[in-house]
């Protein structure tokens, strides 16, 4: 983005802004005012979250501890690789193979 002059170039700089900003929208860390799908965050929530915080939980079914939410995604992800890993060995896994490109492991699909 930089010329050889060290001037910054402006198009491809733009370019890169806007890619930043689009994936800051997709991953809602800021939000488009007016917007529907962008909108904030924070008006998704019920206007009386943080002190029904329990009932809101219960109702999607997670738990109020953060660390056991984030241990239940880790057996899940554990458990799945497991399996993973068995079917490979087994050779069931669907067509799903394990194999080398450019001297790199690859997870090749059918």
């Amino acid at each position: 983005m930089v010329d050889e002059d060290g001037w910054v170039e402006r198009i491809p700089y733009e370019l890169c802004v806007l890619k930043a900003l689009r994936e800051a929208i997709r991953r809602r860390e800021v939000y488009v005012v007016g917007a529907n799908r962008w909108r904030d965050s924070d008006d998704d929530l019920p206007a009386d979250f943080e002190a029904n915080r329990d009932i809101h939980y219960e109702a999607i079914r997670q738990p109020l501890d953060p660390s056991a939410f984030v241990e239940s995604l880790q057996r899940l992800l554990h458990d799945g690789l497991e399996d993973l890993d068995q079917a490979l060995v087994a050779n069931t896994a669907g067509g799903v193979r394990v194999t080398t490109r450019r001297g790199q492991p690859w997870i090749k699909v059918r």
